[in-house]
């Protein structure tokens, strides 16, 4: 058994730059919350035709522009491509492309929802930063942590914008996206929806983590309806089911974790932590090895110790 302890004097590992201590460490526990999305008040009253949020009646008269996967993120990763796939579609598409860019959010709630596009560039800058260590970098941070509904959010985010900038076949035009999937900015939907994992990957991987200058989003779906995006950033795919049975699409207990509450990446005993946060939730440890996907489960000897000093780092409030 491995316990991860974050000294009160590290870095804060929600990206404050305080020490962890100091900052989101309280009694023993981490607290954190799902970014704040809604506009500021007051209300507009005004109901824009071409934003996807317009359900809420509260647009800007002016549309805007964005990325349909946050620039943010992509500035993160690297890479010069994306590809955009279904289930009998493949497509790539220069990130210098004009075609990544749709107009399907007002301005008043692209800007509304940007935090969650700093949340996953942090959360993608985690993955990178992690690598590098594991590679022999040097790092000041071996602890981060986010709330999981931020990354869902951004994930339903991507997705709607994708099929909004009819750059894969399935479009407005050809499929049906439920109501409820817009509604995912302004509240959970709970189990068994939500972000899956991978803790299984292909036979003859290497090593259960690296990371690829590469950006893939696949759409999932059923019949004519969306149900879902796997998104690949860096080699490391995520998948986010919002409708029908998750097993249809190649979700199991046996290949997957639901919303787990730790990703742990290890080389040898070198260990780093990404938590993840889920209001009333807290699932399993997923151990990533970086170089050898065989690699055993590192264990320390005070880790009963440890165990009872450190802070729950999927706790949340």
């Amino acid at each position: 058994m491995y316990t991860l302890v974050c000294p009160p004097d590290s870095p804060c590992g929600c990206g404050s730059g305080r020490e962890f201590g100091k900052c989101c460490l309280k009694d023993g526990n981490i607290r954190t919350k799902p970014k704040l999305l809604d506009p500021p008040k007051p209300t507009t009253g005004h109901t824009h035709p071409k934003c996807a949020l317009n359900w809420t009646n509260d647009c800007d008269p002016k549309i805007s522009g964005d990325h349909f996967v946050s620039k943010s993120v992509l500035k993160v990763l690297g890479g010069g491509r994306i590809k955009i796939t279904t289930r009998d579609f493949s497509r790539e598409h220069s990130l210098d492309s004009s075609s990544l860019k749709t107009k399907k959010l007002c301005r008043r709630h692209n800007s509304a929802l940007s935090p969650i596009d700093a949340e996953a560039a942090r959360f993608f800058s985690a993955f990178v930063s992690i690598h590098g260590a594991l590679e022999g970098l040097n790092a000041s941070q071996k602890f981060y942590f986010f709330s999981g509904i931020d990354i869902d959010r951004w994930m339903i985010k991507t997705l709607l914008m994708v099929y909004y900038a009819k750059l894969s076949n399935i479009t407005p035009d050809t499929h049906n996206l439920p109501v409820h999937a817009k509604k995912m900015f302004t509240w959970d939907l709970g189990s068994p929806y939500g972000i899956y994992f991978r803790t299984k990957m292909d036979s003859g991987d290497e090593g259960r983590f690296r990371v690829e200058g590469a950006t893939t989003v696949q759409i999932h779906t059923a019949g004519k309806t969306v149900v879902g995006v796997t998104i690949s950033l860096g080699g490391f795919p995520m998948t986010l089911i919002f409708h029908g049975n998750p097993r249809k699409f190649g979700i199991s207990k046996e290949s997957h974790a639901y919303r787990p509450k730790n990703l742990v990446f290890f080389k040898g005993d070198d260990v780093y932590c990404i938590a993840m946060a889920y209001p009333k939730w807290k699932g399993e440890d997923i151990w990533i090895s970086n170089g050898d996907s065989n690699a055993p489960i590192p264990s320390n000897e005070s880790a009963e110790q440890a165990d009872a000093d450190k802070p729950d780092p999927a706790s949340s409030d």
